[in-house]
């Protein structure tokens, strides 16, 4: 590990409420405690582990390439600001990411050290400008859409070829891609899932270990 250790999530993605698990010595059982983002226990508790955590990387001299994403895909910019400044007060270096559509991340610079926008959803290209003039980093992702510049099964091979030349164009640092190995139950026969064929995996399982694919090798 020499680049980057991206951590996660403060919060649940799509900002369900949170729910602390913890284990009671005196019942002998794991309890699970529902809470709130603003909750003096919610607070505790990740401040707690937040702190430990990050002395641990520190031992290790692993701490400068913390990143942190307290949930993925914000919509409430109070939500994920108030968040952010929980973990920074007890983690001040480890810079704060999320893949983000451009016009909520746009009213987050104040905290996001590295937004990693959607090119088809929110996107704005004087927002991104406005970005990176204030010194954010900027990376960008997909997922279950669009279909173009993507590795759907409902994409052309070509689209794969695409992405580092999206990423090239535009200038930006990086592409995130949620998962290359969430298989289905049966991924050889039965690919598909809730969301759009392709969106899960690029590897497929194989008895020695994953195999590639098509979307992959392009």
């Amino acid at each position: 590990m020499d680049r980057e250790i991206e951590c996660h999530s403060l919060l649940p993605c799509k900002l369900q409420r949170p729910v602390l698990t913890y284990y009671d010595r005196d019942s002998g059982e794991y309890v699970e405690h529902e809470t709130t983002h603003d909750a003096e226990d919610y607070r505790q508790a990740w401040q707690t582990f937040l702190a430990d955590f990050y002395a641990h990387n520190e031992r290790r001299r692993w701490a400068h390439l913390l990143t942190l994403c307290p949930y993925d895909e914000p919509t409430d910019p109070d939500t994920f600001r108030s968040t952010a400044l929980m973990a920074k007060e007890v983690a001040p270096n480890m810079r704060i990411l999320a893949a983000i559509y451009s016009d909520v991340a746009h009213q987050l610079m104040d905290v996001l050290d590295i937004a990693v926008v959607h090119l088809s959803q929110g996107y704005d290209r004087t927002m991104v400008a406005a970005m990176r003039d204030s010194g954010m980093e900027i990376r960008w992702y997909n997922c279950c859409f669009p279909d173009w510049g993507n590795t759907l099964f409902s994409c052309s091979l070509a689209d794969s070829y695409r992405v580092p030349w999206i990423t090239l164009a535009n200038d930006f640092t990086g592409y995130l891609r949620w998962s290359i190995f969430n298989f289905t139950k049966d991924a050889m026969t039965n690919p598909g899932f809730r969301w759009p064929t392709g969106d899960m995996f690029l590897l497929y399982p194989g008895q020695r270990g994953p195999m590639t694919s098509l979307r992959w090798e392009m």
